[in-house]
Formats: C-alpha cells, sequence, structure tokens
C-alpha cells in the first residue's frame, strides 16, 4: 500500500509542477498535496524535508504559507517538517488571531468551507 501512495504522490507532484506554470497556478496546491503525502507515508522523506527547510529559510516560509491555506488534513504532515521561518511565520499569525478573533474565525470557517468533505 505504500508504494501506491508514493506513487501517487509522486504523479501529483508531477502535475502540479506541470499546471505551476500555467497562467492559474493552482499547481502548488497540487504539489503541496504529493508533497504532504509522501511525508506522511515516508521517514525518509520527512528527514530529507526537513533538513532542506533549515537549509533554505525561503523554502521553509513559502510552505508556511502553503500550510495555512491548505485544509488541514494536507498541512498536518508538513507541519511535522516545519522549520525556524515557518514556526516564525505560525507564530506570528496566531498573535494576529488572537489580538482580533473574529477575524482569526471568520478565516477559520473559510478554510474548513474550502476543505474537501471526508465524512460522507
Amino acid at each position: 500500500m505504500q508504494i501506491v501512495l508514493v506513487a501517487i504522490a509522486v504523479v501529483l507532484i508531477l502535475v502540479g509542477v506541470a499546471f505551476t506554470l500555467s497562467p492559474i497556478p493552482f499547481g502548488a496546491f497540487i504539489v503541496v498535496a504529493g508533497a504532504s503525502m509522501l511525508v506522511a507515508v515516508s521517514p525518509v522523506v520527512r528527514a530529507f524535508l526537513r533538513l532542506e527547510r533549515r537549509r533554505h529559510p525561503h523554502f521553509d516560509k513559502m510552505l508556511g504559507l502553503a500550510e495555512e491555506k491548505v485544509p488541514h488534513s494536507i498541512a498536518a504532515p508538513l507541519e511535522r517538517t516545519d522549520g525556524p521561518e515557518a514556526r516564525r511565520l505560525h507564530e506570528e499569525h496566531a498573535r494576529q488571531r488572537q489580538a482580533d478573533p473574529a477575524r482569526a474565525r471568520r478565516a477559520e470557517q473559510a478554510r474548513e468551507q474550502s476543505a474537501p468533505d471526508s465524512g460522507s
């Protein structure tokens, strides 16, 4: 089963890279979903991504921003590899949510509405 999930994740990443070049960069979300699947099933990929996020602060920050935009089920595996820039970004956004709870509630509701139904 793990081999099938890795194969699906690699296909998602490749398709996402191709779609990233389109006028509407929807491919970035597909790449994040594929990376999330790889991180969830492979400790080697998880360790590699953790290392790369520490080596490349800009990459870490971009993944941190993506984690906040995608549904929690996709973001959760990636959050386990957070580097210092992503943690700093998450802490800053947490402070902003505390300062304006109504805005934070609206953002969370929007994020939940964008999440695919997993219970039906």
